[in-house]
């Protein structure tokens, strides 16, 4: 069995760190018991590792006062033990025939996901990565190009931590059956836009999970064969099928 978390665990309340301390634990007792648990990174992970804490909660932001140091260098991704986690986790995760991402895929510029989850965690600890959210770069200490480069590729509304097209538009079946076929999957999984409940669209193959109220209901995808079965269960554990 494989348990998701679709990214956004930061700027979520009061007790983020305490989550993000859970599923890393959670992650190594998983596999002791041989399931696997998985986080993909979100937009708000990748705004928090690189400083933007317009979201932080007052709990949260108290937590380093008694460590003399700032909330971001709790994740640092080569200077904690949380943040190198952080950024050893996949932007997307493909499970047999199911992709999931934060946002959404329109195209990953590579045929391979692992590629791509690469180029992520390489820029991540590159140190140009925390200086991305300044107003310009600073072209003494590292090459302006590149702070380019990298800053488009987290914030770019088309790249998987940001995208809400599918949701947004039901006009794109096109582009999803082409993102589908070039990764080989059946259904995309995402995240990141709020709605009223899990719902699917475009024939079944998209599947978004974001919750206006918080985590009042999980998807839970049955695999036979190359079939999907697909359910969602609501907070008091009463399972139906996803309409």
């Amino acid at each position: 069995a494989n348990l998701v978390f679709l990214g956004d665990i930061f700027d979520r309340g009061d007790d983020v760190t305490k989550a993000l301390w859970f599923i890393y634990a959670l992650e190594e007792k998983a596999k002791q018991k041989g399931g696997r648990v998985h986080l993909v990174l979100g937009n708000h992970e990748i705004m928090v590792m690189t400083k933007d804490l317009r979201y932080l909660s007052r709990k949260e932001a108290s937590i380093p006062i008694a460590y003399k140091t700032t909330y971001d260098y709790l994740f640092h991704p080569s200077k904690s033990l949380l943040g190198a986690w952080l950024s050893a986790n996949p932007s997307v995760l493909k499970i047999d025939k199911a992709i999931f991402a934060h946002g959404g895929i329109v195209d990953l510029n590579t045929n391979s996901i692992d590629i791509y989850n690469q180029k992520v965690h390489t820029y991540i600890n590159d140190p140009i990565f925390l200086e991305i959210m300044k107003d310009y770069p600073d072209s003494l200490a590292y090459n302006a190009q590149k702070w380019h480069q990298i800053k488009y590729f987290f914030y770019a509304e088309t790249n998987p931590f940001w995208y809400r097209g599918y949701v947004y538009t039901d006009t794109l079946q096109t582009q999803l059956n082409l993102m589908l076929n070039k990764y080989n999957s059946k259904i995309h999984v995402v995240g990141h836009t709020p709605q009223s409940e899990i719902s699917q669209k475009y024939k079944g193959k998209f599947i978004t999970t974001d919750l206006k109220d918080g985590t009042t209901q999980l998807l839970l995808l049955v695999r036979k064969k190359n079939k999907y079965s697909k359910y969602k269960i609501d907070s008091s554990g009463e399972i139906s099928e996803l309409k």
